[in-house]
């Protein structure tokens, strides 16, 4: 089974599945995230893109046969990042958005007391245990909680443009190399000096 995002005006999205039921929890989120003046339309839709991937993906797995989108836990939604990493051509941080709005979600049902225990850090003390496991979120960090299973983002730095007379002084060490060695630029030369170009 497979399920479908649809639009209706700038603030309207809806998700069915193949047969045209509604899923009602998921598009009751993003109805609640539209009420949300904060957020763009394009950003509910991008949301609703990634939750009904999300279904589609959950409900047609093997340790989902009952169709249940709250039957969830850690390990079904890290499968469902290694099997985003396994497809390819998605950055790690567009997988990451995937799994945190699949978090939202469950977050949203949980304290719209659609579901419970789903998702939470827990704490063995109070007697509490959770489905998906989340460590709590720092204070001022602008989060309630921190998903422990997200990917890594491998954060490079832009190359700094080189000053005026850095490139000068880059020309001339390799001209005085080039001389006093009396042959041809080596490749690690040209490509010094063509990175400068």
């Amino acid at each position: 089974m497979s399920y479908h995002l649809y639009s209706g005006d700038a603030y309207s999205f809806i998700i069915v599945d193949d047969d045209g039921l509604l899923q009602r929890d998921t598009t009751e989120y993003l109805i609640s995230l539209a009420e949300m003046s904060s957020h763009e339309s394009s950003y509910i839709y991008q949301i609703g893109g990634r939750l009904k991937d999300w279904l589609t993906w959950f409900l047609n797995h093997e340790t989902n046969p009952r169709g249940d989108i709250y039957a969830v836990h850690s390990k079904v939604v890290i499968k469902y990042r290694d099997y985003l990493m396994d497809l390819g051509g998605q950055q790690p941080s567009t997988i990451n958005h995937r799994l945190s709005a699949i978090c939202g979600f469950y977050w949203w049902a949980q304290e719209m007391k659609l579901a419970s225990g789903v998702i939470g850090w827990n704490d063995m003390l109070a007697g509490k245990s959770y489905q998906i496991k989340v460590s709590r979120g720092r204070a001022g960090a602008g989060s309630r909680y921190k998903i422990p299973f997200l990917l890594n983002e491998s954060k490079k730095g832009r190359l700094a443009v080189p000053k005026v007379s850095e490139v000068n002084r880059l020309k001339e060490s390799i001209d005085a190399m080039r001389l006093a060695s009396r042959r041809r630029l080596s490749r690690e030369e040209l490509r010094q000096r063509d990175r400068l170009m």
